[in-house]
């Protein structure tokens, strides 16, 4: 077994951009749809399959996306295949469409409600690439509303469309965000 069939529960906190409860909370989620997706021990450490990092990986897209963590629990393991769902990372795993999968339900979600229109996603890119140029900041909610997101991640900050995103102070009674060009 290599390094690279386990994944380390302690960095899935900051491949997210969230607090560690935040992932306990996705892991939970998934354990009571599917007992079988656990983190397993070697030593003092627990780590996590392939599998259950694609779960993980739907199930984040999903929630930036607005959803509840329960709803995207939901989604995630209604659409990856579930014949891996107690691949360990001590047994093989196939490992050609790690990513995709998660992609996938991402993409699919967002066909499903609509089709994205080119022009829009070019004014929001004009308009994210002009906050930036200006060094104007956005309350979360304005800059959620220009995303087209109901909420933004959790965390200092995080990336997007070439774009990272940084709070920088308040805005009234909410986080002020700082858009900066990758």
């Amino acid at each position: 077994m290599t390094e690279l069939d386990e994944i380390p529960v302690s960095s899935l906190a900051d491949r997210y951009g969230v607090h560690r409860s935040q992932v306990y909370t996705r892991m939970e989620a998934l354990k009571r749809r599917n007992p079988e997706l656990i983190p397993h021990k070697r030593g003092k450490k627990a780590y996590i399959s392939r599998y259950m990092l694609e779960c993980l990986d739907g199930m984040a897209a999903l929630v930036q996306q607005g959803q509840t963590t329960e709803e995207a629990a939901d989604q995630v393991l209604a659409k990856l295949p579930s014949n891996r769902a107690n691949s360990r990372a001590d047994s093989p795993v196939d490992t050609r469409h790690i990513g995709s999968s998660a992609l996938a339900i991402t993409q699919a979600d967002e066909t499903k409600d609509a089709e994205p229109d080119f022009d829009e996603l070019l004014k929001m890119l004009r308009g994210l690439q002009e906050l930036a140029d200006n060094d104007w900041w956005l309350s979360t909610s304005q800059l959620a509303k220009v995303m087209g997101l109901n909420s933004l991640p959790s965390g200092d900050q995080f990336e997007r469309y070439g774009f990272r995103f940084i709070k920088a102070g308040k805005n009234g009674a909410e986080v002020a965000w700082k858009v900066e060009k990758l």
